[in-house]
C-alpha cells in the first residue's frame, strides 16, 4: 500500500503532465470514486452465496482477507487521487517528506487495524460493524463530494478556462467568480 502511494506521489505530477491531465479533472475523478465507494458503504448489496468452488479455493490458502482484492481500497484510484492531488500542492521537498511520512503513518494504522479486525468485530457485534461501515460511507461520501466540489469550483475560476472561452466568443459578461462567460445570446446568434 504505501509503496504504490510513495510511487504515486514522486511520479504524480508527471503522469498528470504526460497525459495532459488537470489536477481539477483529477480531483472530479478521485473525488466520484471515493463517493462511489461511500456508497457502496451506504447501501451493501445482499450477501450472495459462495459456490462450492470458491469454498474449496479458500480452504486451501491461509489468509484470504489480506490478498489483492483487498488492496485497492487501500491503495486504489481514490487514493491515488488524493495523493497526487496532495503532491501538485506541495511546494518544496520538506512538503513532500511530510506528505511521504503521512502515508508511512496511514500505511502503520491499517496494518494495525487489519492485524486486529477479528477482534474489533468480536467485540463489537455485527450490528456495530454495520452501523460503522455505514457511518464510514456516509463520511467517505461527504469527502467525496468535497473533492468534486473543490475540483469543479478550481475550474470554473482558472484563468485558461477564462482564456478559452475568450477567444470562443467576443461578447464576455462577468460572471459571479469574477471570469468571463460568453453571453448566450451573442453565442446563440452566432450559430446557424
Amino acid at each position: 500500500m504505501a509503496c504504490i502511494l510513495l510511487v504515486a506521489l514522486m511520479a504524480g505530477a508527471l503522469i498528470l503532465e504526460f497525459f495532459g491531465i488537470s489536477l481539477q479533472a483529477l480531483r472530479v475523478a478521485g473525488g466520484l470514486i471515493i463517493a462511489r465507494i461511500g456508497f457502496s458503504m451506504l447501501t451493501p448489496e445482499p450477501e450472495r452465496p459462495i459456490s462450492r468452488r470458491d469454498q474449496d479455493e479458500s480452504a486451501d490458502k491461509d489468509e484470504i482477507a489480506f490478498s489483492p482484492i483487498a488492496m485497492p481500497l487501500l491503495s486504489g484510484p481514490g487514493s491515488i487521487a488524493v495523493t497526487i492531488s496532495m503532491a501538485t500542492s506541495a511546494r518544496n521537498l520538506l512538503d513532500y517528506a511530510l506528505i511521504a511520512v503521512g502515508i508511512v503513518i496511514v500505511a502503520v494504522v491499517a496494518w494495525i487495524v487489519l492485524r486486529s479486525a477479528s477482534r474489533i468485530v468480536n467485540s463489537m457485534g455485527r450490528t456495530g460493524v454495520n452501523a460503522l461501515t455505514r457511518l464510514m460511507g456516509l463520511v467517505l461520501v461527504c469527502i467525496g463530494v468535497q473533492f468534486v466540489v473543490t475540483g469543479v469550483v478550481d475550474l470554473a475560476t482558472t484563468t485558461a478556462v477564462a482564456d478559452k472561452l475568450g477567444s470562443v466568443s467576443s461578447g464576455l459578461v462577468p460572471s459571479l467568480t469574477g471570469m468571463a462567460w460568453p453571453q448566450a445570446s451573442r453565442a446563440r446568434s452566432a450559430v446557424p
